[in-house]
């Protein structure tokens, strides 16, 4: 709500968009998800929420990823920054040495941050860690509109009839 938003570089984010759309091409990448709303910490949380096996079955998909602690970036800006261009994709193992590879050459900086799986959602940075039980979290997504309805005062209407 104050300050400057991050700087667009169009150059940039056309040279990541293109990457990605080659490597889902050619099969490399399983999933993909910008950071643009709400940032790493939301789009790790969505993901792991994202999938339905069928009608009210949610298939949670655990996370548990480690974040390189950069000197002067507090932990709330690394997990809720919506600074452009960053994209949470997942690879498949055997493919992550030629998508790391690729991003070096094309000069794109990509790291491995974590590994899929598990009944949690677990982000380290620095001395921070949180967990979340992957129920909790889909309980709260799932029930959010629903708790808010809930919690509003009743208000009579003054109009009459």
């Amino acid at each position: 709500k104050s300050g400057r938003p991050p700087r667009v570089c169009l150059r940039r984010e056309k040279q990541i968009a293109d990457a990605l759309r080659g490597w889902i091409a050619c099969g490399l990448i399983q999933s993909a998800h910008d950071c643009s709303e709400g940032g790493l910490a939301v789009a790790l949380s969505e993901c792991c929420l994202s999938q339905e096996r069928g009608r009210g079955a949610p298939k949670l998909l655990g996370a548990q990823v480690e974040l390189a602690h950069q000197d002067g970036v507090r932990a709330e800006a690394m997990l809720f920054g919506e600074s452009q261009a960053r994209i949470l994709v997942s690879v498949a193992k055997p493919f992550l040495p030629k998508v790391l590879g690729q991003a070096a050459i094309l000069g794109i900086s990509a790291a491995r941050i974590g590994v899929v799986g598990g009944q949690l959602l677990r982000i380290r940075y620095g001395k921070s860690d949180y967990s979340w039980p992957l129920n909790d979290l889909h309980n709260a997504w799932w029930t959010a509109i629903r708790r808010r309805m809930e919690s509003r005062p009743q208000t009579r209407s003054n109009t009459k009839t």
